[in-house]
C-alpha cells in the first residue's frame, strides 16, 4: 500500500468516525446539540460574523470602531481568524455559523490524523496499516475532542506532525526548508500553538539528535545551529503577521511576561499522576493531565520502553524523553515555559496534544520494528502500574474498569494479529473503543443554548438595520440583551457589535486595550480580568460620556424614549443625553477620583466649567440582619433622578444583591460593581448576601436636570463636520475661539493626527479620549491609523524568503 494510502485512509477513517457521532449527538445541523460552548459561544462566532464582514470589505484588519470604543484588529485576526480553513465562512450565511464550526472541527481534527500519517509514514519509511489506528488516535485523543471549543488552538494540532517531519529531515537528511516552511505555516495559522510548537520542536530535535547512534560533539553543534537558523527562518516568514501582532500586544499588560514564575522550582503534582489521569472520559485540571488516545499508543509505548527489539541506549533515551515531556505538566518552569511565560487560569494544559503525539509517535515504533508477541506482557504491566497508583490515591471509577479490559483485549487481539479475523475483530474493537472515548469528551462538552442562535442571528440583524434607516447620524451603542442571556444581567457575550458592525462599548478578546479598559473601570465599567470590562447595565451619564445614543433591553428603562421600531425579545430605547462623539470645549482642571461618582462629577465639570454635581450622595441606614446578610434602608430624593449603588469589591464574596424584583449576582466573575437602583419612589430596601460581611456602601442619585444641562452645553458646541471610517477619521470645524476639539476615540500609538496638514499636538481626557487644541478659524483634523511594525514585518519577511531561496539553491 502507498503512503498516499495510508495517509487518506487515515483522513476517511477520522473524519468518519467524529462525523458519525456529531451526528449521533445530534450535533447542528442534524439535531440542537452543539461543541460551541464556552469561549466559542461567546467570542468566536462573533468574530467569524466579523471575518465574513471583513472578506466582503465590510470591516478592517487593522482598526475598527466595533471593537468596544474603537481599537487595533490584527491581534484578534491572529490570534482567533488567521487560519485559512476560516476562508470556508464565505459559503455559509451568518446565520449558519455554528454549522461552519462544526465542519471547521472535522476538518481540522481530520487534517491532524493526516498529518500524524505523514510524519509516521515518512519517518519510519513504511507504508504498514497499524498507521491508520495510530493517526487516528492521535487525531481523536482528549486534548482534540476537548479543545474543540477552542477552535484556534487546533490549526497547532495538525501543523505539529509536520514540523516534528522537518525537524526529522533535518537531523537525518540534513535539509532544513521543510522545517523553515512549516514553522512558519503554524505561526502564521495561530501564532500561539506555533510558538508551543517551537518549544516542542527543540525538544524533539533533541531526541532525534541523541538516538543517532554515531552523534558527535562537532556534528551535533553544526546540526543544533541549523536547526535554530530553520526555526528563526520559519519566524522570518511568519513575520508578515506575527511582529504587528506583537505590536498590537504592546496595548496591554496581556503582552507582558512574568518571567518571575520560571524560579518557582516546584512540582503541582506526582507526574505518575498523568498515569491514573490518561483515562476515557478524564478531563486535563492543573495537576491532573490526562494524555487519553486510545489502549493502542499505551500498549505500543511500553513496548518501545521494554522490547528487547530496541537497543537499550535508544530505550534509555526515549525514556527520558517521555520523562521530560510528562514534566511539562507538573514541574512549574517547563509548564510555565509552554504556557507562553504567562500566568494561565483556565483551560489546562493547552499544549497537552504534544505529548499525546510523542506517545503515539513512540509507540509507532514498537509497532513497525516488533511482532507484538509480548503485547500481553505489557499491557499487564502498564495495568498493574496504573490499578496500584489507583489504589494509592483510592481513585476507582468506572473508566478504570473499563480502560483495563480494553487494553486486554487490545493486548490479546495484538499478541494473535496474524490471522485475518483476528485483524476484523482487532479493527472493530477499536472502532469501538475509539468511539466511546470521543463519545465520552463530546457527550461532556456540549450545550443546547445554540439551537435559537439561526433565529436570533436574523432577528437581531433586521432590528439593527432598522436602526440604521431611523438614524444614520454617528453613535454608539449599548446592549442590556444579548443572546443566550440566562442569568439577569451576567454575561460575558460582548463582541455583538463585531457580528453586526455597530459602534459598542465593550468587547472581550484576548487582544485588549488597556487604557480604554481603565477608562471604563473608572466611569462605572469595572475592570474583569485581562480581557474585558463588565458593562451588563446602562449607566446613563457613563454612557452619555461615550456617545452612547440606543440601548437594547428587556427591562423597562425610566427617562430613555422607547423607539417605535423595537421588536422581538428586546426594545430599543434613545438616550436623550447622548454626547456627538466629537464637540469642542474649554478645558477646565480635572482631578482624578477613587470611585466612578465622584471621577464623573469631576470630568463633567471639567468639559463644561459648570460647578454642580450630576451625582449626589444618598443617605441610607444599615443593619446586619442574619449571618453574611446585609441590608440598607435608603431615602431617595425626588424629582427627576435615576439612582445607582456600589459596594466596594470584595474577592471572591459571591453574593446576591436585590433590589425588590431586581436582583444580580455581586462580588463574582463578570458581576457588576456599579448597579441601577431601578424604583422611582421613596424609600427603597436592599439586602445583598455573600460570603463575608458589607458594611459601606456607594449610593448615589444622578441629577438629570444637571446632567441635561451640561449635555446641552456640550451638543450646542458639537463640530460640523465628523466622519469615521475603520482605521481614519476626518474632523472640520469652524471655531469661534480658541479651544480644544475632542474626538472620544481611545488613545492607541497606531494613530497620526495632522491639524492642518500638519502634526498635532494633543492631549488625553481621562487618559484615554483624544482632546486636541485648535486656533480660532477654520480646523481641519485628520486621523490615520497605521498597523504597529507594519513596513518591519514585510522587510523581515522578506529576508526569511531570501534565506529560503539561498537554502533551496544551496540543496540542489
Amino acid at each position: 500500500m502507498k503512503k498516499t494510502h495510508i495517509t487518506l485512509l487515515s483522513g476517511c477513517l477520522t473524519f468518519l468516525i467524529l462525523a458519525f457521532l456529531f451526528y449521533f449527538e445530534r450535533f447542528i445541523p442534524a439535531g440542537t446539540n452543539s461543541c460551541v460552548i464556552h469561549d466559542a459561544k461567546l467570542q468566536y462566532l462573533d468574530f467569524f460574523s466579523y471575518f465574513k464582514d471583513l472578506l466582503t470589505h465590510h470591516n478592517n484588519i487593522s482598526y475598527s470602531f466595533s471593537k468596544g470604543l474603537g481599537g487595533p484588529m490584527i491581534g484578534v485576526f491572529s490570534y482567533y481568524l488567521s487560519s485559512p480553513l476560516n476562508l470556508l465562512v464565505v459559503f455559509f450565511k451568518k446565520s449558519q455559523l455554528v454549522s461552519f464550526y462544526h465542519l471547521l472541527v472535522l476538518l481540522k481534527v481530520t487534517l491532524a490524523s493526516i498529518t500524524a500519517s505523514i510524519l509516521l509514514t515518512h519517518y519510519y519509511k513504511s507504508t504498514r496499516k497499524i498507521i491508520i489506528p495510530l493517526s487516528t488516535c492521535y487525531a481523536l485523543g482528549q486534548y482534540s475532542i476537548a479543545q474543540a471549543s477552542n477552535i484556534l488552538w487546533l490549526d497547532g494540532v495538525y501543523m505539529l506532525p509536520l514540523m516534528l517531519l522537518g525537524v526529522a529531515y533535518l537531523v537525518n537528511d540534513k535539509k532544513g526548508i521543510f522545517l523553515c516552511i512549516s514553522t512558519g505555516c503554524s505561526i502564521l495559522f495561530n501564532w500561539y500553538t506555533g510558538g508551543i510548537n517551537c518549544l516542542f520542536s527543540i525538544m524533539f530535535f533533541l531526541y532525534l539528535s541523541l538516538l543517532k547512534e554515531d552523534i558527535q560533539l562537532k556534528n551535533f553543534f553544526y546540526s543544533l545551529i541549523h536547526f535554530g537558523l530553520c526555526l528563526f527562518t520559519g519566524v522570518l516568514l511568519s513575520s508578515i503577521l506575527f511582529l504587528p501582532t506583537i505590536g498590537a500586544m504592546t496595548n496591554s499588560t496581556r503582552g507582558s511576561l512574568e518571567l518571575n514564575r520560571l524560579f518557582h522550582l516546584t512540582l503541582y503534582n506526582n507526574p505518575l499522576e498523568t498515569i491514573t489521569a490518561s483515562l476515557p472520559g478524564e478531563r486535563s485540571v492543573l495537576g491532573h493531565a490526562t494524555l487519553y488516545c486510545g489502549t493502542l499508543p499505551a500498549i505500543g509505548c511500553v513496548g518501545a520502553l521494554l522490547s528487547g527489539t530496541f537497543s537499550k541506549r535508544k530505550r534509555m533515551v526515549t525514556f527520558i524523553f517521555l520523562f521530560t515531556v510528562n514534566l511539562l505538566f507538573y514541574f512549574h518552569p517547563l509548564y510555565f515555559i509552554f504556557s507562553l511565560l504567562k500566568y494561565v487560569s483556565s483551560y489546562w494544559y493547552r499544549y497537552s496534544y504534544v505529548a499525546i503525539l510523542s506517545v503515539v509517535f513512540i509507540s509507532a515504533d514498537y509497532y513497525l520494528h516488533d511482532n507484538y508477541k509480548k503485547s500481553i506482557h505489557y499491557a499487564f504491566i502498564y495495568t498493574f502500574i496504573l490499578f496500584i497508583l489507583s489504589t494509592i490515591s483510592r481513585s476507582y471509577t468506572s473508566s478504570l474498569y473499563i480502560f483495563i479490559f480494553s487494553i486486554f483485549i487490545t493486548a490479546i487481539l495484538l499478541r494473535f494479529l496474524t490471522h485475518k479475523k483476528t485483524i476484523i475483530c482487532l479493527s472493530i474493537f477499536f472502532l469501538i473503543e475509539t468511539s466511546y472515548g470521543v463519545y465520552l469528551q463530546l457527550d461532556y462538552h456540549s450545550t443546547h443554548d445554540l439551537a435559537s442562535f439561526p433565529a436570533y442571528q436574523i432577528n437581531y440583524e433586521k432590528q439593527w438595520d432598522k436602526l440604521s434607516r431611523y438614524d444614520k447620524s454617528l453613535y454608539r451603542i449599548n446592549q442590556n440583551y444579548c443572546f443566550n442571556l440566562k442569568y439577569n444581567t451576567i454575561r460575558a457575550k460582548y463582541n455583538e457589535g463585531l457580528a453586526f458592525h455597530l459602534m459598542p462599548v465593550a468587547t472581550y478578546t484576548s487582544s485588549p486595550d488597556d487604557n480604554t479598559r481603565e477608562f471604563l473601570d473608572h466611569i462605572g465599567y469595572r475592570l474583569e480580568g485581562e480581557n474585558l470590562n463588565v458593562v451588563n447595565e446602562s449607566i446613563l451619564a457613563s454612557d452619555s460620556l461615550l456617545g452612547v445614543k440606543y440601548i437594547s433591553s428587556t427591562r423597562e428603562l425610566a427617562y430613555y424614549k422607547k423607539l417605535p421600531i423595537s421588536s422581538g425579545a428586546f426594545a430599543l430605547y434613545e438616550n436623550p443625553y447622548a454626547l456627538p462623539l466629537s464637540y469642542c470645549y474649554k478645558p477646565h482642571a480635572f482631578k482624578k477620583a477613587d470611585q466612578p461618582f465622584d471621577y464623573l462629577n469631576n470630568l463633567y465639570q471639567s468639559l463644561t466649567g459648570i460647578k454642580k454635581n450630576i451625582y449626589e450622595p444618598i443617605s441610607y441606614t444599615y443593619r446586619q440582619s442574619a449571618y453574611k446578610k446585609s441590608e440598607y434602608d435608603l431615602t431617595l430624593p425626588q424629582g427627576h433622578y435615576l439612582y445607582y449603588g456600589c459596594f466596594p469589591i470584595i474577592k471572591r464574596y459571591r453574593g446576591l444583591l436585590q433590589i425588590e424584583n431586581y436582583k444580580t449576582r455581586y462580588g463574582g466573575w463578570l458581576s457588576p460593581s456599579l448597579f441601577p437602583i431601578p424604583v422611582q419612589k421613596k424609600n427603597v430596601h436592599i439586602t445583598i448576601t455573600g460570603r463575608k460581611k458589607l458594611h459601606k456602601g456607594q449610593f448615589y442619585a444622578l441629577n438629570l436636570d444637571v446632567l441635561k444641562e451640561m449635555t446641552d452645553y456640550l451638543k450646542n458646541n458639537k463640530v460640523s463636520s465628523l466622519s469615521l471610517k475603520n482605521g481614519e477619521v476626518l474632523v472640520k470645524h469652524n471655531n469661534t475661539q480658541d479651544e480644544n476639539i475632542l474626538i472620544s476615540i481611545p488613545y492607541d500609538q497606531g494613530w497620526d493626527i495632522t491639524l492642518n496638514n500638519k502634526k498635532a499636538s494633543y492631549t488625553k481626557l481621562g487618559d484615554c479620549f483624544y482632546s486636541i487644541p485648535v486656533k480660532k478659524g477654520h480646523n481641519v483634523i485628520r486621523m490615520t491609523y497605521h498597523v504597529k511594525y507594519a513596513k518591519l514585518s514585510i522587510i523581515t519577511t522578506i529576508i526569511g524568503l531570501i534565506i529560503l531561496y539561498l537554502m533551496y539553491k544551496k540543496s540542489l
